[in-house]
């Protein structure tokens, strides 16, 4: 009987970490869809200040 509860006891846990794994994935991948949009507009928004303040920069050496 003992051993069968451990048996039972390890399969369950391995299911729930499983289950942790997965969910913690999932909402990984949901965030990063989510999110993927507006990070994207600010990384384009960064790129296009930097080059504009760049090249102004560079234009007043002149």
């Amino acid at each position: 009987m003992g051993n069968n509860l451990k048996r039972v006891g390890r399969t369950v846990g391995t299911l729930v970490r499983w289950g942790c794994y997965l969910f913690s994935g999932m909402m990984t991948w949901a965030l990063l869809g989510y999110l993927w949009k507006p990070l994207m507009l600010i990384v384009l928004g960064l790129a296009a200040i930097t080059l504009f303040a760049w090249l102004a920069w560079d234009n007043t050496d002149d």
